[in-house]
């Protein structure tokens, strides 16, 4: 059996997506949106709007997991206190994939400071 997971959309459902963003940002005029992937990308430069961007990397279990592990967690908590500060906040968010959300956190963190 094949696997449906991070099934890419058809162009239908792409398209059927632009208009429903449009007319949901139309509504909730955001100040500033925070994204990711390639699809979102192009559903949010279909619709043009005056918000500011930020574009993070593919959250992918797979993707993260080939670059999480390089790098100790205790390192990175101690180079981005913020995600250090959720963590001990919220341990119930990093019950499963710990490595990875905390991995894809410190980027989120470094994204939004540059």
């Amino acid at each position: 059996e094949k696997s449906t997971r991070n099934k890419n959309p058809s162009a239908e459902l792409v398209n059927h997506s632009i208009g429903f963003w449009k007319d949901s940002l139309s509504i909730l005029a955001p100040k500033h949106i925070v994204a990711c992937g390639a699809k979102a990308r192009k559903i949010l430069e279909s619709i043009q709007g005056t918000w500011k961007q930020t574009w993070l990397k593919s959250p992918s279990p797979l993707m993260l997991s080939r670059v999480s592990g390089m790098f100790p967690e205790s390192d990175l908590l101690a180079r981005f206190p913020e995600v250090e500060q959720v963590a001990q906040a919220h341990p119930e968010w990093l019950q499963k994939f710990r490595q990875n959300k905390i991995f894809f956190a410190c980027h989120a963190v470094c994204v939004a400071k540059s």
